[in-house]
């Protein structure tokens, strides 16, 4: 498979994002694939020569916001 990047979002990582989750833009969401009625999605990232297991959901309390942790 080959690897391929695309810039999607950038921002300043608080404390919680690096910690906790990285919580990012909604606007993102179109350029992820669909959830198709689940809730979440995980990602393998490849650093280096590892895949890293990432996972994509929707908070469910307070503001619907994307996360990965």
């Amino acid at each position: 498979m080959a690897a391929h990047s695309k810039l999607v979002f950038s921002k300043f990582l608080s404390d919680s994002d690096i910690k906790k989750r990285l919580a990012v833009p909604s606007a993102i969401q179109r350029s992820l694939p669909p959830f198709n009625g689940g809730p979440a999605l995980i990602f393998q990232f490849l650093h280096g020569t590892r895949f890293w297991p990432i996972l994509y959901s929707i908070r469910t309390k307070g503001y619907n916001k994307p996360v990965f942790s």
